[in-house]
């Protein structure tokens, strides 16, 4: 199931369409924004950048929910028995940072979007430069393993660096898509009672 949402900023008449295709591949998003013009906000999936270098009229937007996530995984295994060890980890440091943009975002949303535009310029521009300086010095740091959440986290924030800065330059783009990722959630809540129901007639 393919969400597609109007922008969270859009509250007036907000727009939601669900799409069943049988797959995930570009060719189905592409057949849907073919004609738009304008930003897409995504998560960090190669074919959404596709689209965007088929659709000159398209911008590829990134989300900073994913680009935490990985982040937030290697704090869920590491060891909790040293909670300062936790505290000094690349990991942590990370999400911290991250929290910051974060708040400031939070404080700009019942702003005009000429109003959050400026304030992220002003306010939320300097921490993000901030950040990818960080995470590229980090990535140079032999002291951070070459494989792990922490080292994914840390390439793909690079990897989608165009991309999540794209929020700051227009004050209707959100910093994420939580919005449509909870859009969704129903068909994901429905789609595993489903597979329970089934299950469990099964073993009956």
């Amino acid at each position: 199931m393919w969400v597609h949402r109007s922008g969270e900023f859009y509250t007036e008449r907000p727009v939601v369409i669900y799409e069943y295709q049988k797959g995930r591949n570009h060719e189905l998003p592409f057949a849907f924004y073919q004609d738009y013009e304008g930003i897409l906000v995504t998560d960090g999936l190669s074919q959404y950048h596709l689209i965007a270098k088929k659709l000159p009229g398209l911008t590829n937007a990134n989300c900073w929910a994913h680009a935490r996530r990985d982040y937030a995984d290697a704090i869920k295994i590491a060891d909790k028995s040293n909670p300062d060890a936790v505290r000094r980890s690349v990991a942590y440091q990370a999400l911290s940072r991250i929290s910051q943009i974060y708040k400031l975002e939070g404080a700009l949303k019942d702003l005009s979007a000429e109003e959050r535009l400026r304030e992220r310029q002003n306010t939320i521009k300097p921490l993000v430069e901030e950040y990818f300086a960080w995470v590229k010095a980090q990535l140079e740091n032999t002291t951070v393993p070459p494989k792990g959440k922490t080292a994914e986290g840390l390439k793909y924030s690079i990897n989608q660096e165009k991309y999540l800065k794209v929020f700051l330059t227009d004050g209707n783009v959100p910093i994420d898509n939580s919005a449509s990722e909870h859009a969704i959630r129903t068909f994901c809540i429905g789609k595993n009672y489903a597979l329970y129901r089934i299950m469990f007639c099964s073993a009956a």
